[in-house]
């Protein structure tokens, strides 16, 4: 047997690799004129265009501090994904990170057949770790998570000992994963990372079959009473573990043995 792998992206500097950094899996929602300074001020008109790289405030103070006195050797940054009801939503696309599409090709498995339960066990997101406000946005209850166009009914905190917290307040809710929800073929995020989509069955390009990128398209929207001045949403990690079905194991399965029988 082996384990689930999980994949992760996060929005904290510094990062080597620029494919795990959370914004490369934004498909659409950030706000398209935001400056790309973390030590600027945000505009609430930024705000009303999407969702925001910032900093808290906190944060920001202390980072303007320190660049006063050179840096002081720190290059770590709590950058995040902020946002209040006014930003709209935010999607992002989680690739399947162990599974071959080819595999799914070469079956005749079409994305209307996939269902993202079959490929993805858990889902996990965490906002940024500051302190705030008591009137701040709260995961659990002041956002609405979609899969693939269907609404999770099911998002709680996770309070086990552990999990990430800060000043006992818990940072991450599980995003549980409708059960109708559909696996989505990404080729806009493909191009984006410079890959080509791979052609479909009926020999298409990847706008409507498989693409060389397939995975869950997840919608985060700000719908409670959240203000920037008690504390916008902020998302600074997407985990989520990712599952071979089990007809699909045992098919790379045979397909390695009948390698091995082949070269002997």
């Amino acid at each position: 047997w082996k384990m689930n792998r999980v994949s992760c992206r996060a929005s904290f500097l510094p990062q080597s690799n620029t494919d795990l950094h959370l914004e490369s899996s934004v498909v659409s929602g950030l706000a398209d004129h935001a400056s790309s300074d973390p030590l600027s001020d945000r505009t609430d008109e930024e705000y009303q265009q999407g969702w925001v790289k910032d900093v808290g405030k906190l944060e920001l103070d202390t980072k303007r501090k320190v660049e006063k006195k050179g840096g002081m050797g720190y290059i770590d940054m709590k950058w995040a994904l902020y946002g209040i009801p006014a930003s709209g939503a935010l999607e992002l696309f989680l690739p399947h990170e162990d599974i071959s599409t080819t595999l799914i090709t070469t079956g005749g498995i079409r994305s209307s057949d996939m269902l993202v339960s079959d490929y993805f066990q858990s889902l996990v997101l965490c906002e940024v770790n500051e302190k705030r406000t008591k009137q701040e946005c709260n995961l659990e209850t002041d956002v609405t998570y979609q899969i693939g166009g269907v609404t999770s009914n099911s998002v709680h905190r996770l309070k086990e000992n552990g999990v990430a917290q800060y000043l006992k307040k818990p940072l991450c809710v599980h995003v549980g994963i409708p059960s109708s929800a559909k696996v989505s073929f990404d080729s806009k995020l493909a191009y984006k990372k410079g890959r080509q989509p791979e052609m479909t069955m009926d020999g298409n390009d990847g706008n409507d079959g498989a693409s060389s990128l397939f995975g869950l398209l997840l919608s985060i929207r700000v719908t409670g009473k959240v203000t920037r001045e008690d504390g916008a949403c902020s998302i600074s990690h997407v985990v989520w573990e990712n599952v071979i079905p089990r007809q699909q194991q045992e098919e790379e399965q045979q397909q390695e043995s009948d390698d091995v029988t082949a070269t002997e």
